[in-house]
C-alpha cells in the first residue's frame, strides 16, 4: 500500500498531451502525434489505437474526445477556461483522429491540451450513456491512467490500484494508492513520522521539523508555483479608472488604496516566518523575469513602488477617506489554493498587519466554490482572495487564460481585457506577442492590481521508504507523474 495526501483525479483520467517529467517537454499521451495549422486556428491529433478505458469500457476512439469536450461547454460546467472550449467545434476523422477548429489562433494549443494547462480529461462515453451516472457513482470514473478507481470514503480517503492493462514500462511500482484528507500541517506532519503515510505535503515553515525527524523532501524538476492575492470586485468603465479614485463608492476602485494594502504587507516577515526563507519574492503575479517581456523597472522600482511602509500606508488611507472613525473594512478569503499549503499562516499575518494599520480586516473561511460564486454574482466587493498560478512562461502562453480565470476578482476592464488580452493568444509573431505581455504587465504593475507574494517550488516530504520520485509539477495542483514513485521495502 502506498498512502498519499494530494489531487486525485488526474490519475484516473487523462489529458490528450503528457509532458517529460525530467524537462517538462511536450510528449504524447493519448495522442500519438498531433499538427497545428491554418495559423494555429486548427488542431489535429491522431490517437493511440492501444489506449484502453478501465474496467472493460473498451479502447478510447475520437467519440469520446468530442463527449468530454460536450461536457465542459454545457451550462452547467464549472471549467475556468469554459469560454476557451467553447470557442472549438470539433470533429473526428476517420478511426483515430480528431480535430479543434477554433475561430482565432491558438498559440498556446500544447498547454491547453495537455496537463500544463488544460482540463480537458477525456472520459469514456460509452460508460456515460450505458452505464450511466449510478455506474460512475458506484464504480468509478473510468479513465486511461495508470491506475483505477478502487473505492472511497466520502470527505475522508479515496483509493486507486494498478491497473493491470496498463503496459508494464509504464505501470507504477506500487499496488494500491491511497489518498488521505488530513486538514493541518501539524496532523500531516505526525502521519509521515508515525508511518500512516508515506508521503505529504505540508507547509515551508514545517520542513526544518521534518528534516529534524528523519524526512526527506523531493522537489519537482520544472513546476513552481505563484501567489498573490487578488482584490474581488468588478471596475466598469475604460483604462482611466485605474489611474486613480473613480469616485466609487468601492473601496478596492481608488488606487491609494490598492497601494495602501500593498505597503500595509511586510512581505520579509512572512517569507521568514511562514516560508522560513525558502521563498523568491513576486513582483509581477503571472510574469517571470526569465521572460523576454519582463521589464527590469518591475524589480529595481518594487521596493520603492509596494514595499513595506506602515507609516505610507497609513497615510494613504487617510488620503483615501479611511481613519479610526471610518476604516477600511476588508474581507480575507481563507481557503484551498492548489500548491500552497502555507495559506492559512499567511492569511493570519496579513490579518495581523492590517490591523496594525487601522484596517478592519476579518477572515472569511469558505469553500474555494463559495467565493467563487460570490465573483460570478459580483458580490466580493471587499474580498481579497489569495490566487496561486503555476509558473511556466504565463505572460506569452497562457497570460490570457490567466487574466481570463482573475478577470472578475482582478477587477480589469471589459474593454482591456478584450482589445488586450486576447493578443497572447492570437499574434502570431514572437515579438508582437512579447510586446503585448510587457504591456498587460506594465498595466497592472502600475495599478497595484493585486499585492503579489511569492513563489516556491512545488515540493513533497516522505519516508525513507519512497526512494525516488521524478515528476515536472507542471499542472495546476503541481504534483504529477505518480507512476513514477519509487518504493524501496
Amino acid at each position: 500500500h502506498h498512502h498519499l495526501y494530494t489531487h486525485p483525479i488526474r490519475q484516473l483520467v487523462v489529458v490528450v498531451l503528457g509532458d517529460d517529467p525530467a524537462t517538462g517537454e511536450i510528449v504524447p499521451l493519448i495522442a500519438d502525434s498531433w499538427v497545428a495549422a491554418d495559423d494555429f486556428k486548427l488542431w489535429e491529433f491522431k490517437l493511440r489505437q492501444d489506449a484502453e478505458f478501465h474496467r472493460g469500457w473498451g479502447y478510447l476512439i475520437p467519440d469520446d474526445v468530442v463527449h468530454s469536450h460536450s461536457i465542459l461547454v454545457r451550462e452547467d460546467s464549472r471549467s475556468p477556461i469554459k469560454r476557451d472550449w467553447k470557442a472549438a467545434t470539433v470533429q473526428t476523422h476517420f478511426e483515430d483522429t480528431v480535430t479543434f477548429q477554433f475561430e482565432s489562433p491558438r498559440i498556446d494549443g500544447l498547454r491547453l491540451f495537455s496537463r500544463q494547462g488544460g482540463d480537458l480529461l477525456i472520459a469514456s462515453e460509452n460508460q456515460f450513456w450505458y452505464g450511466g451516472v449510478d455506474d460512475v457513482e458506484e464504480e468509478g470514473l473510468a479513465g486511461t491512467g495508470p491506475v483505477q478507481f478502487l473505492w472511497r470514503t466520502f470527505g475522508v480517503d479515496l483509493a486507486f490500484e494498478k491497473d493491470p492493462q496498463t503496459k508494464e514500462s509504464e505501470a507504477p511500482e506500487f499496488e494500491e494508492l491511497h489518498l488521505v484528507w488530513i486538514g493541518t500541517d501539524e496532523a500531516r506532519l505526525a502521519a509521515l513520522v508515525t508511518g500512516e503515510a508515506d508521503i505529504a505535503r505540508i507547509g515551508s515553515n514545517w520542513l526544518f521539523e521534518a528534516e529534524e525527524a528523519g524526512l526527506k523532501v523531493t522537489e519537482a524538476t520544472q513546476g513552481s508555483v505563484q501567489g498573490t492575492i487578488t482584490f474581488g470586485h468588478v471596475i466598469v468603465g475604460d483604462m482611466g479608472t485605474w489611474s486613480g479614485s473613480s469616485g466609487s463608492n468601492l473601496p478596492f476602485e481608488d488606487l491609494n488604496v490598492r497601494r495602501a494594502l500593498n505597503k500595509a504587507v511586510d512581505r520579509d516577515l512572512i517569507n521568514r516566518e511562514v516560508y522560513s526563507g525558502r521563498a523568491t519574492p513576486v513582483r509581477r503575479f503571472g510574469f517571470s523575469e526569465s521572460e523576454a517581456s519582463w521589464l527590469p523597472e518591475w524589480t529595481e522600482e518594487f521596493d520603492e513602488a509596494y514595499g513595506y511602509n506602515p507609516t505610507e500606508a497609513q497615510a494613504l488611507l487617510d488620503e483615501a477617506g479611511y481613519n479610526g472613525n471610518n476604516p477600511l473594512r476588508v474581507r480575507l478569503i481563507e481557503s484551498t489554493s492548489p500548491g500552497s499549503p502555507e495559506l492559512t499562516h499567511i492569511v493570519e499575518e496579513i490579518s495581523q498587519m492590517f490591523s496594525s494599520v487601522g484596517i478592519d480586516a476579518s477572515v472569511d473561511r469558505i469553500q474555494r466554490g463559495s467565493w467563487g460564486a460570490r465573483g460570478e454574482a459580483l458580490t466580493n466587493h471587499g474580498d481579497m482572495v489569495f490566487r496561486s498560478s503555476t509558473d511556466m512562461g504565463l505572460s506569452l502562453l497562457d497570460g490570457s487564460v490567466v487574466l481570463s480565470d482573475h478577470r472578475r476578482l482582478w477587477g480589469i476592464p471589459e474593454a482591456f481585457f478584450t482589445e488586450r488580452a486576447s493578443c497572447l493568444q492570437e499574434l502570431l509573431v514572437d515579438l508582437d506577442r512579447v510586446n503585448c505581455a510587457t504591456e498587460i504587465g506594465s498595466v497592472l504593475y502600475e495599478a497595484y492590481a493585486d499585492v503579489p507574494l511569492f513563489e516556491v517550488n512545488h515540493r513533497v516530504v516522505h519516508r525513507e521508504r519512497i526512494v525516488g520520485w521524478e515528476f515536472s509539477g507542471l499542472s495546476p495542483t503541481g504534483l504529477t507523474h505518480f507512476q513514477n514513485i519509487k518504493i524501496q521495502d
